[in-house]
């Protein structure tokens, strides 16, 4: 029967662990602990061997000690400490009068290197300058310093307002430190401490946020103040190009100036408008083109595709051009092209045709509009069938002209520039941009494309192919 030992032995070589030393009461000799090379014994007392069949050897109490290569190279590569920073409180109540409100920044884990991290206030419903005092700034914690404090002054005023509130935001923190998960903004809602002098005031003033308005009419004024001013985007002074185009465009300017600034009611306001100045600059620009075609004797086709497709898409082209140096990739920029043509396909088609649909289903049978529409439409077959099965009905007739040939060269060229976007993209990493030469020659590709659609779809309603 075998010991206690050697089977205590068995299950640690099993399991992977080294066998514990054996005292031999016979001999006097302790086996199983090796040594300098010593050979690994199992509990039967055969050696111990390698996956390649080589002896097993202990390693010495030398080099058991002393840590191998690979491991110094893993503890090497280990992640230094660092420290998370984070806000105390993420949520401040603060009495308007009381001068200003202390915020406290806390540092946790490592502390033995110095740190810093930057802080900035935001407004929410509060307004800079009115209801507190914008403040930005670096905050240093020393080697073992666990809090920093540093505060914003709080604007009292006379006015009864609602409870309004504002941010701080932790940003940019240095080596050796770094941004909790939490607590890396802190709300401060401002509490009023005025008395409301009557029901009727208390009413305009908690649905009405006076800071907010004051500070949206000083930037509406601004607005047309730069719309006046030629070169006013720019910091330097304005040379004779900056006054020649002002001249142009001083008109459009001042126009554009009635957009509301953005913080009016959430933005809806600036929005709404500008789609209405977007919407009356199409309608203007469609019929100052229909217009100069009509005076040089143009088709209505070609008039199309040519001055009022220019005029119309110039701001899609300029946004465009904007979003492409604006952001690091060509997404804004291609999405921007590809969801102007949606609109203007999908909603300037559907939403014309469904209006111009339910308008002659509800024109009275056989009346005065209904034979002015049979006299100019009466003549096309599918009318004169119409007209046999509902007498005295009219529908909504578009003629499709020469539109058909010049719907199948643009999608014909759109799949090529598709194609070459794809190409550029696999092969330069982007769809706009790279490299002189190729930029120049896509730009010029491109232009070319339009010029022989231009070219193709005129030929084609001029009858010479």
């Amino acid at each position: 029967m075998e010991s206690p030992v050697h089977n205590r032995n068995a299950m640690a070589w099993l399991t992977g662990k080294r066998p514990r030393p054996v005292f031999d009461a016979a001999t006097g000799q302790i086996s199983g602990m090796g040594g300098a090379g010593g050979i690994m014994k199992n509990p039967d007392g055969t050696p111990m061997k390698n996956p390649d069949g080589s002896p097993m050897k202990q390693a010495s109490p030398k080099s058991r000690g002393t840590p191998s290569p690979n491991r110094m190279r893993t503890e090497a590569n280990m992640a230094l400490p660092v420290a998370k920073v984070y806000f105390e409180t993420e949520a401040v109540d603060i009495m308007e009068d009381a001068g200003s409100v202390t915020l406290v920044v806390r540092r946790s884990g490592h502390m033995g290197d110095v740190v810093s991290i930057e802080y900035k206030t935001a407004d929410i419903t509060a307004t800079a300058g009115k209801d507190y005092e914008a403040t930005e700034g670096t905050l240093t914690f020393q080697a073992d310093q666990r809090e920093a404090k540093f505060s914003v002054t709080i604007i009292d005023d006379d006015r009864f307002e609602k409870a309004e509130s504002f941010r701080v935001t932790l940003s940019e923190p240095s080596e050796g430190c770094e941004l909790d998960t939490k607590g890396t903004i802190a709300m401060v809602t401002i509490l009023n401490d005025d008395v409301v002098k009557n029901r009727a005031s208390s009413v305009l003033e908690t649905r009405l946020n006076k800071d907010k308005m004051e500070a949206g009419l000083k930037d509406w004024k601004k607005q047309f103040q730069d719309a006046i001013q030629a070169g006013a985007e720019d910091d330097t002074a304005p040379g004779l190009p900056q006054y020649i185009i002002h001249a142009i465009t001083v008109v459009f300017k001042v126009s554009f100036a009635f957009v509301p600034p953005v913080c009016f009611g959430g933005g809806w306001p600036s929005f709404i408008v500008s789609l209405s100045f977007i919407a009356i600059m199409t309608v203007i620009v469609g019929d100052l083109a229909g217009l100069f075609g009509c005076v040089i004797g143009l088709d209505p086709g070609i008039t199309a595709i040519t001055f009022v497709a220019l005029g119309t898409s110039m701001p899609d082209m300029f946004a465009s051009k904007a979003a492409a140096t604006a952001e690091p990739s060509a997404d804004s920029c291609v999405g921007n092209v590809t969801g102007s043509n949606c609109v203007n396909v999908f909603l300037g088609l559907g939403l014309p045709w469904t209006i111009g649909a339910i308008y002659w289903s509800a024109v009275e049978k056989g009346g005065a509009i209904q034979q002015e529409w049979v006299l100019k439409y009466g003549h096309l077959p599918a009318v004169q069938d119409f007209l046999k099965e509902s007498p005295g009905e009219a529908y909504f007739v578009v003629e499709a002209g020469g539109l058909g040939f010049s719907v199948i060269v643009f999608s014909i060229f759109s799949l090529i520039c598709l194609l070459t976007l794809h190409l550029r993209r696999t092969v330069y990493g982007g769809e706009l941009g790279g490299p002189n030469p190729v930029r120049n020659a896509t730009a010029v590709f491109f232009t070319f494309l339009w010029i022989v659609y231009v070219l193709l779809s005129s030929f084609k309603i001029e009858g010479i192919i």
